[in-house]
C-alpha cells in the first residue's frame, strides 16, 4: 500500500518580528533537503543544543546574501528563527525550531545554485549574555527555572515546564549566562530532564514523567537495529555534592569598594555613576545605601577637600541575590568622590547567604563493579536533603552498574501508521522493542526511551529516522510513587488487585 504525501513546509522570519506570515518567509517551495539532528550521547550527559541543516534551491537568487535585487536582501541574518514541519494525513508535525546561524552559498557538481542554512536550537542562543536573578527563596525548581528564564527575556510560549517535586530553600543566579542558569536550576530536581522540544520550547520534565510515559511504538521487526555496549556506560563510584546554604542573622558588609576615591560625574546619566557590584556572599534584605553610614563624597580622591556628602544621593539601587547595581546622583558641579574609609569608598549591607564550609560530599561505591575507576561525579549547589541525594547516588549506581545495551534504530515507514510514529518522535518517548524472534535476533526484549534523534526530509521522497535508545532504568524511565488516583500506567504499582479503582499504590 502506497504511503500518503509527506509535505515539507519550512519557514524563516526574515524580519524579526517573531512571526512566519510576511512575504517570502514561506520557503517550502525551495526546499530540498531537511537534516536534523537532536539529542544526547549519553543519559548522563547534558542535552546539546539540536541541529538543523537545510538545503535550498538558490536559482532564482533570493537566497544569495549579497544580490541587491533580492527581495530579502539585507534581512538574512544570523539569528533569524526559522522552523520547518511536516504534514501527513492533514496532522502537522513539527520538526525543528531553531535560529540560524550560518549561509553557506554554492553550486552543486551540476551546475544547480543552491544555499545550505543552518540552525541550532534555543540552547545556543540561550548560551548568550548574563542573567542576574533576585534571590529565590522556597522555590519549586520549575519555578526557578521560570525565575532564569524570565531574567534572561526568553519568551513564555517557548516553555514547557513539568511542576517539580523539590522545592529548594534558596538559590540565586548572578552574571550568569541564562544556559547554564537553567541548567543549574534542573538539576536540583534529581532526575528529571531539560531539553528544547521539536518546536523550540524550553522543555522539563520531572523525576516522573517518564515513567508514566505511554509507549510510543512498539518494534518487533525495524530494518535497521543494532546495539552496543560501551565502557562509558558503567560506573564504579558516585560522589555527589549537596548544598548547604546558612543566612546571617543580622546584618554584614556584603560588598566594599576599593580603592577609595571612587569618582561621580554631575548629574546622574555618566556611565561613570553607575557601578555594577559582585557580593562576596549571597545578599537577602539588602539595603539601599545611606549617606554618611555607607558612603562619604569629597571634593579629592584622597578624601581631603570640601565634604561632599549632601550633593550625593542614591538615584536608583537594585539588589540581586549575588550582587547589585547602582546609581548615584552628584548635584554638585564638578566631580566628587565616594569615600567611606581609609580601604572602601563604600559598601552595602545586608543579610549574607553563604555556602557551609564542609565539602558535604555523598559517596557510594559498587561491592562488585563491571569496571574499575569509572567515578560519576555530580554537584547539587543548593538542594539539601542528604537522603534524597544518596537514594539518588544508589540509584545511579546500580543502574550503571548493570549491563544494559543502548540501541541504535533505523526506520524507514512503509506504511502511513509507521510514518506517523516517525514524524511524531521525540525526545523521552517511550519504545517497547520485541526482537527475540526472526532472522538474527538481538534477543533485546524491554522498554526504552529515545535519547538522540536523527531525522531527514526530502520533498516528495523518502523520510529517513534513526533513534538512539537507552533502557529505561537508565533512562530513569522506571521511577514509582505512591498514589491513589485512578487508572494504570507505568508509574503505578498496585498492591490490592481486587480494589483497582481504590487500592493503595506504592512507589520508589
Amino acid at each position: 500500500m502506497p504511503i500518503s504525501t509527506v509535505t515539507v513546509n519550512a519557514y524563516a522570519d526574515w524580519n524579526g518580528d517573531a512571526d512566519f506570515a510576511d512575504a517570502n518567509e514561506d520557503i517550502s517551495a525551495y526546499l530540498q533537503r531537511v537534516d536534523v539532528r537532536r539529542g544526547r550521547a549519553s543519559v548522563n550527559d547534558e542535552f546539546s543544543a539540536g541541529t538543523m541543516t537545510i538545503e535550498v534551491d538558490n536559482q532564482s537568487g533570493l537566497f544569495s546574501p549579497f544580490n541587491a535585487s533580492s527581495a530579502i536582501y539585507g534581512s538574512m541574518l544570523p539569528g533569524r528563527a526559522i522552523k520547518v514541519e511536516a504534514v501527513h494525513l492533514a496532522v502537522t508535525y513539527p520538526v525543528f525550531y531553531g535560529y540560524i546561524t550560518d549561509y553557506q552559498q554554492s553550486r552543486s557538481p551540476s551546475g544547480r545554485p543552491s544555499v545550505v542554512i543552518t540552525a541550532l536550537d534555543a540552547f545556543d542562543v540561550l548560551r548568550f549574555g548574563s542573567i542576574r536573578t533576585a534571590l529565590q527563596e522556597s522555590k519549586r525548581v520549575d519555578q526557578l527555572i521560570t525565575a532564569c528564564l524570565d531574567a534572561g527575556g526568553w519568551s513564555a510560549s517557548l516553555r514547557d515546564l513539568d511542576t517539580a517535586e523539590v522545592t529548594v530553600t534558596t538559590a540565586w543566579w548572578h552574571d550568569t549566562d541564562t544556559l547554564t542558569a537553567i541548567r543549574s536550576a534542573a538539576k536540583q530536581n534529581l532526575g528529571g530532564q531539560l531539553f528544547i522540544s521539536r518546536d523550540g520550547k524550553v522543555t522539563w520534565r520531572n523525576r516522573y514523567a517518564r515513567s508514566a510515559a505511554a509507549v510510543h511504538a512498539t518494534l518487533t521487526g525495524p530494518q535497521g537495529l543494532g546495539f552496543g555496549i560501551r565502557r562509558d556506560d558503567f560506573i564504579s563510584d558516585v560522589h555527589h555534592t549537596r548544598g548547604g546554604i546558612d543566612i546571617a542573622s543580622a546584618n554584614s558588609v556584603l560588598y566594599s569598594h576599593t580603592p577609595t576615591g571612587r569618582r561621580l560625574q554631575p548629574g546622574s546619566t555618566d556611565p561613570e555613576n553607575t557601578i555594577y557590584l559582585d557580593f562576596a556572599a549571597g545578599g537577602k534584605s539588602v539595603v539601599t545605601p545611606l549617606a554618611t553610614t555607607d558612603y562619604l563624597a569629597n571634593a579629592q580622591a584622597d578624601g581631603g577637600g570640601a565634604d561632599k556628602t549632601a550633593q550625593v544621593t542614591v538615584s536608583s539601587f537594585t539588589a540581586y541575590g549575588g550582587g547589585a547595581v547602582i546609581t548615584f546622583a552628584n548635584a554638585d558641579s564638578a566631580p566628587v568622590y565616594l569615600y567611606h574609609t581609609a580601604s572602601a569608598a563604600f559598601q552595602v549591607r545586608g543579610l549574607a547567604v553563604t555556602q557551609q564550609s564542609d565539602k558535604r560530599r555523598i559517596e557510594v561505591a559498587a561491592a562488585s563493579p563491571i569496571v574499575d575507576n569509572q567515578v560519576f561525579s555530580d554537584a547539587f549547589d543548593y538542594y539539601d536533603d542528604a537522603t534524597d541525594i544518596e537514594a539518588f547516588a544508589h540509584y545511579r549506581l546500580n543502574v550503571f552498574n548493570a549491563i544494559q545495551p543502548r540501541m541504535g534504530v533505523d526506520l524507514t515507514p512503509r506504511s502511513d501508521a509507521e510514518m506517523a510514529v516517525v514524524l511524531g518522535g521525540e525526545l523521552g518517548k517511550r519504545i517497547t522493542l520485541q526482537n527475540t524472534t526472526g532472522l538474527y535476533p538481538t534477543q533485546v526484549s524491554g522498554d526504552f526511551f529515545t535519547e538522540a534523534i536523527s531525522l531527514s526530509l526530502s520533498p516528495g521522497l523518502q523520510v529517513g529516522c534513526r533513534w538512539e535508545l537507552f533502557h529505561e532504568d537508565q533512562a530513569m524511565g522506571a521511577f514509582f510513587r505512591i498514589s491513589g488516583a485512578a487508572g494504570g500506567g507505568q508509574d503505578y504499582s498496585q498492591i490490592a488487585t481486587a480494589a483497582p479503582v481504590t487500592g493503595d499504590r506504592i512507589a520508589f
